[in-house]
């Protein structure tokens, strides 16, 4: 059996595997909001730094804005951006930031800028 809903850490994780019986949870706005979570719950990885979330953000964004998807990168980077506030202060200063751009070149500079400035 596979429990699922509101899995947003390990605690969560464990809390619903003891209530429901369930020996496996399945995750998903809870694996937007930490990256690695599914590893963390699964093998005690430690959670992914802000940092390995920034590159990981920015491998993202190279594979979407080579694509013809990139139409759809502002709206789906930003959202991705809302749930990154729950783990990570960070996300919600970043965010401010390209909140008001609308175009794919924009926040890929701010993203880039960000990613520089933490070197």
């Amino acid at each position: 059996m596979i429990a699922n809903g509101e899995i947003w850490n390990q605690a969560d994780a464990e809390r619903c595997m003891q209530i429901t019986g369930c020996d496996s949870v399945m995750i998903g706005r809870g694996a937007i909001s930490l990256p690695n979570l599914a590893n963390h719950i699964k093998h005690g990885d430690n959670p992914y730094s802000w940092l390995q979330t920034l590159d990981l953000m920015l491998d993202y964004t190279k594979q979407e804005t080579s694509s013809r998807r990139i139409d759809y990168y502002p709206a789906r980077i930003k959202q991705w951006f809302c749930y990154l506030n729950r783990q990570y202060t960070e996300a919600d200063e970043l965010f401010r930031q390209l909140r008001i751009f609308k175009t794919a070149p924009e926040i890929v500079a701010c993203l880039q800028q960000a990613r520089q400035q933490m070197n």
